[in-house]
C-alpha cells in the first residue's frame, strides 16, 4: 500500500504539510515514526539528507521490559506503602505523604508517571546510552524503595 508521504508531491499539489521536501527528489518525505523505523535529517550539506533507520529490537524490548518492571515496582510500592501505614508507619516521601491516605490519588500519581515514562520512552532516541542509564537507574531505585517498605513490615 502507498503511502500519501512516498508519493511524488505532483500528486500532492506540492504540499509541504509533514515532511521536508528537497528539490532534487520531489518526494515529500514523512518524518513521523514509521513502526520500527526513525528518520534522520542531515543538515550538514548544502541540501538536508532524510534516512530511514531502523530500531534494533532489542532495544525496544529492553526499554518496554524496563518499564513494565517499573510499573510492577509502583504497585508493590503502593501495596507495601499501605501495609506499613496499617502497622503504623509513615510516608517517608514528601510528595506522597499528603495524599497517600486518600483512595485513589496515589494510584492516579503512580499511573500518571508510568504513562508519562512510556510517552518520553517513545519519542527519545533509541541510541541514547543516558536514557537506558536512567531507567535503570529509577527501576532500581524503585527496587530499594519496596526492599525498604519489606523491611520495615519485618520490623514493625
Amino acid at each position: 500500500m502507498e503511502h500519501p508521504e512516498d508519493r511524488p508531491t505532483d500528486d500532492l499539489g506540492g504540499v509541504r504539510s509533514a515532511g521536508v521536501l528537497t528539490e532534487k527528489a520531489a518526494t515529500l518525505v514523512d518524518l513521523r515514526d514509521r513502526g520500527h523505523e526513525r528518520a534522520l535529517i542531515d543538515l550538514r550539506g548544502a541540501e538536508p539528507v532524510v534516512t530511514l533507520e531502523a530500531v534494533p529490537d532489542e532495544t525496544v524490548q529492553f526499554r518496554w521490559l524496563m518499564l513494565a518492571m517499573l510499573a510492577a515496582l509502583n504497585i508493590l510500592d503502593l501495596v507495601t506503602t499501605r501495609m506499613v501505614l496499617d502497622a503504623g508507619g509513615t510516608e517517608g516521601n514528601p510528595l506522597m505523604a499528603p495524599i497517600i491516605h486518600h483512595p485513589v490519588a496515589p494510584i492516579l500519581v503512580k499511573t500518571a508517571a508510568i504513562v508519562l515514562i512510556a510517552c518520553l520512552l517513545r519519542g527519545c532516541p533509541y541510541r541514547s546510552r543516558v536514557v537506558d542509564i536512567g531507567l535503570v537507574g529509577v527501576t532500581f531505585g524503585y527496587m530499594i524503595v519496596v526492599s525498604w517498605n519489606m523491611l520495615n513490615l519485618a520490623t514493625i
